[in-house]
């Protein structure tokens, strides 16, 4: 494209130079006291080489209007196969980047996925490494494991046994509660009829068999609490609880100790 506007400055300047010649190829006037008027025929011959020469003249401007238009179509023709071409090798250059882009995304997914294989394999070989030097702490640790679980079940059964004593202290406990009504019942029958013996001079048959049927139930009653409160001491000795210090327990105690 250069060469084609160099080719176009060479011919315009051949143009205006050969111009220049057809115009001014009269010879130079001549001083004043050198000049001789022209015969008709000189001058005749003169207008009819200026009219060969204009002429001439027309010619090559014409030839060189119609080089300069072939020169100026080959011109376009050119920039226009160099604009074709230019886009092309825009396209190409475009395409080129694309494939570039996209080959550099691959090979960062591929150095991506190499590092990651790398570091695996060294994480493997250090376990791999210090496998022997704490394989002396994982048998410590499973060793605790082992007792925490052994311990664990102990403590369940434990608490199933201490929920049961708990349950049959409960029990008693509302046993002993009934059994103590029952005797303070009996304790005041048994004081009213010594009080109405006492006040009769002589009893009858009837007051002294009652008298002894109750003091037989009192001495079954005394008996039955004794044993109560002898196992009740008993689940409280097995169960580790210190009586003292649970109130409940206390007033069964106390109550019971009334009776002796």
């Amino acid at each position: 494209m250069t060469t084609t506007f160099q080719e176009l400055q060479v011919l315009s300047t051949h143009l205006l130079k050969t111009v220049l010649r057809a115009r001014v190829g009269i010879q130079p006037l001549q001083p004043a006291h050198f000049y001789q008027p022209l015969t008709h025929s000189e001058y005749s011959h003169f207008l009819n080489q200026q009219d060969q020469r204009a002429s001439l003249g027309q010619q090559e401007e014409r030839a060189l209007a119609a080089e300069l238009q072939n020169s100026s179509a080959t011109s376009a023709a050119a920039m226009r196969q160099a604009s074709l071409a230019e886009d092309g090798l825009l396209n190409t250059i475009d395409d080129l980047k694309a494939e570039l882009l996209q080959e550099a995304a691959h090979n960062g997914v591929r150095l991506a996925i190499l590092s990651n294989l790398a570091l695996v394999d060294q994480v493997q070989k250090s376990n791999a490494k210090s496998a022997k030097d704490t394989s002396y702490v994982d048998i410590k640790l499973q060793e605790t494991l082992h007792q925490r679980d052994k311990l664990s079940r102990e403590l369940a059964v434990a608490m199933q046994d201490l929920a049961a004593v708990n349950d049959e202290r409960q029990a008693i406990q509302q046993s002993l509660i009934a059994q103590h009504s029952k005797n303070r019942e009996l304790m005041a029958k048994v004081q009213s009829i010594k009080g109405s013996s006492r006040s009769s001079a002589t009893p009858s048959r009837t007051t002294a068999s009652e008298l002894r049927k109750l003091d037989s139930e009192h001495s079954k009653l005394t008996s039955q609490l004794e044993v109560i409160r002898n196992v009740l001491q008993g689940l409280i000795l097995e169960s580790g609880l210190d009586w003292a210090e649970d109130k409940t327990l206390q007033d069964i105690i106390m109550m019971l100790g009334e009776f002796d």
